[in-house]
């Protein structure tokens, strides 16, 4: 009952507003409210009283990365968080996006490795695909991706995912017929799910468009 516990936890707050435990409890339920912007608040003001600990800058990590304006805030806390002990798949994942976010793909690709090590997951293999995909270590790039996506098929998943990214790949390494032929499987179920979207839209005309440019040069 999150409404009830931010009424208790706000007359606490007002009785000690130095109170850290007040002020990390006010953070976490207004994190599972959505209200991030509140949960921010209250955990930089914990923060700032001296919290200094693996759950405090996992959470402020979290919610700063919401934000595009404050990624780079939000992947020191992430990494202040693994100085200080935390080495789960989860955290090395969250470290891993913002610095795909941020365009720094090694540095990402060692974190999406990182979090494979500790879970073998097929989403973390899709990732290690898009970072090799983008320091366009082509075959590298296909052959996580095809672990990917045959997981995927295997758990009766949808592969849109994995099929766009080896269809950017092929056409990396100038197989024309294979980007094709995974363009095409993505496209399928992309229509079939109806989620088109304008970012997977500018994907699609991207590849296509260097389709286009092997098929001149062929």
């Amino acid at each position: 009952e999150y409404e009830k516990a931010i009424e208790n936890y706000l007359v606490a707050y007002e009785m000690d507003r130095d109170d850290i435990l007040t002020l990390t409890e006010l953070g976490w339920v207004y994190d599972a409210m959505g209200k991030y912007d509140d949960a921010i608040e209250f955990l930089l003001k914990a923060e700032k009283l001296g919290r200094d600990d693996e759950w405090l800058n996992s959470e402020l990590g979290f919610e700063l990365g919401y934000n595009p304006d404050t990624r780079k805030e939000a992947l020191k806390h992430f990494e202040r968080a693994i100085e200080l002990g935390r080495n789960d798949a989860w955290i090395w994942e969250m470290r891993g996006t913002l610095l795909f976010e941020l365009e720094k793909y090694e540095d990402a690709l060692y974190s999406f490795r990182k979090a494979y090590s500790l879970n073998d997951d097929s989403w973390y293999l899709y990732s290690i695909g898009r970072c090799l995909r983008r320091l366009e270590r082509y075959d590298e790039a296909i052959e996580n991706l095809l672990k990917s996506r045959q997981i995927s098929l295997d758990e009766d998943d949808v592969v849109d995912g994995e099929d766009l990214e080896l269809a950017f790949c092929y056409v990396g390494i100038g197989d024309k017929e294979k980007a094709e032929k995974y363009l095409k499987s993505a496209k399928e179920s992309i229509e079939k799910q109806g989620t088109l979207n304008d970012y997977i839209k500018e994907e699609i005309d991207e590849i296509e468009k260097g389709i286009l440019s092997l098929t001149r040069f062929s």
